[in-house]
C-alpha cells in the first residue's frame, strides 16, 4: 500500500489534471508548412536530408493532433518558414526561366540560413516509430509499440537535499498546476527588498540567481506540468525512501501499464487528456523513478527529451 500522504497527493494531482482547462493557440497552418517544405522544394531538392526527414515525420503522424501546428511553429519559427518559402519561390522562378547559374547560389544561401537558424536535433526528426521521439503525435494504436522500445536507465546522483528540507514539500513545487513556484518568487522578491535596504550586495546576488531559477521553472511549464531534472528526482527519492540502493528510471511499458493500477490511472488520464477532447497523448514516454526493493516510485513524463514530474505511484 502507498503511504497515506502519497495517496492524498495522488488524488489531488489527478483531480487537478482532470479539471485542467487550457486552450491551444491555432496560429499556424500545417498546410502552409507542407507547401513550403515539400511541395515547392521537392522538385528542386533544396532541403536535402532536412526536407526528407520532415516529410517522413509528417507522413507518419496523426495530422489531427491539436498540438501539431504549434509544435512545428515553435520548432521552426515563422521567420525560418518565411525565408525558406521566399527562396523556394525565387528558385522556382529561376528554374522556369532556365537561369541555371542561380540555382547553386540559392541552394547555398538556403543551406547557410537553415544551418544557422534551425535549432534541430537531426536524430529526433523523422518517422517517430524509427526515432522514438515525438511519438505522442503517432496514431494512438502505434504509441505503445514505441514506448516498449525505451531502455532502463541508471541514475547516478550524488546530490543531497538540505537536512531541513522535506521531500514531499520539495516535490509539491512540481505538482500539476502548482502555484507554489509563484509564491516562492514572491518570498524571494520580499527578501531581496530587505537586503537591498541593507546594501548586502552578496546576498542580493544570491537571491537574484534563485529568482532566475524560479523564472526558468515557470517558463518550462507545459499544460500545467513542470520540468524537473532526473538527478533532482533521484536525490529526493533517495531521501524519501531512505535507501542506498541503485536508483534508476524504469520505462513504463504496456505490460507495466496493464499490471500497475496507480500507473494506469495516471497514464489513462494523460493519454486521453481532456484539453485534447480525450483522444491524444500529452507525453511521448512515461518512466518510474525507483529502486529494486522500495515499494514506492515517482511517475514522470517525457516530452521532446525533457522530463516532467507527474505523480506518486507504487513500484512494479
Amino acid at each position: 500500500m502507498l503511504p497515506e500522504a502519497w495517496m492524498l497527493f495522488n488524488q489531488a494531482i489527478l483531480n487537478s489534471i482532470k479539471n485542467f482547462n487550457y486552450q491551444i493557440p491555432e496560429d499556424f497552418s500545417l498546410a502552409s508548412l507542407c507547401d513550403s517544405f515539400f511541395v515547392k522544394s521537392a522538385e528542386l531538392n533544396f532541403l536535402d536530408d532536412l526536407g526528407s526527414n520532415l516529410k517522413e515525420m509528417l507522413q507518419n503522424i496523426d495530422p489531427s493532433h491539436p498540438e501539431i501546428n504549434i509544435f512545428f511553429y515553435h520548432l521552426l519559427g515563422q521567420e525560418v518558414i518565411n525565408e525558406i518559402s521566399s527562396v523556394v519561390e525565387i528558385a522556382n522562378f529561376c528554374n522556369k526561366k532556365k537561369y541555371d547559374s542561380m540555382m547553386p547560389r540559392l541552394k547555398s544561401l538556403l543551406h547557410h540560413f537553415t544551418k544557422n537558424n534551425l535549432f534541430l536535433n537531426g536524430k529526433s526528426i523523422g518517422n517517430p516509430e524509427n526515432t522514438n521521439c515525438h511519438i505522442r503525435f503517432l496514431p494512438h494504436k502505434s504509441i505503445w509499440a514505441c514506448r516498449d522500445k525505451k531502455k532502463k536507465q541508471i541514475l547516478n546522483s550524488n546530490k543531497n537535499l538540505p537536512e531541513n528540507t522535506s521531500s514531499l514539500d520539495t516535490l509539491s513545487l512540481y505538482h500539476h498546476n502548482s502555484d507554489k513556484t509563484v509564491d516562492l518568487k514572491k518570498q524571494l522578491l520580499k527578501k531581496r527588498d530587505i537586503f537591498q535596504s541593507l546594501n548586502c550586495n552578496y546576498l542580493i546576488k544570491e537571491i537574484n540567481q534563485a529568482i532566475n531559477r524560479v523564472d526558468e521553472e515557470i517558463i518550462t511549464v507545459n499544460f500545467g506540468f513542470r520540468r524537473i531534472t532526473l538527478s533532482t528526482l533521484a536525490s529526493v527519492y533517495r531521501k524519501m525512501v531512505k535507501t542506498e540502493d541503485e536508483i534508476f528510471i524504469m520505462p513504463v511499458t504496456e505490460k507495466i501499464f496493464k499490471d500497475n493500477h496507480s500507473v494506469a490511472e495516471y497514464v489513462n488520464c494523460l493519454d486521453f487528456f481532456s484539453v485534447f477532447n480525450r483522444s491524444h497523448a500529452v507525453f511521448d514516454h512515461y518512466g518510474l523513478i525507483c529502486s529494486e526493493n522500495a515499494q514506492k516510485a515517482f511517475l514522470v513524463g517525457e516530452r521532446d527529451t525533457k522530463t516532467f514530474f507527474v505523480g506518486y505511484c507504487s513500484n512494479v
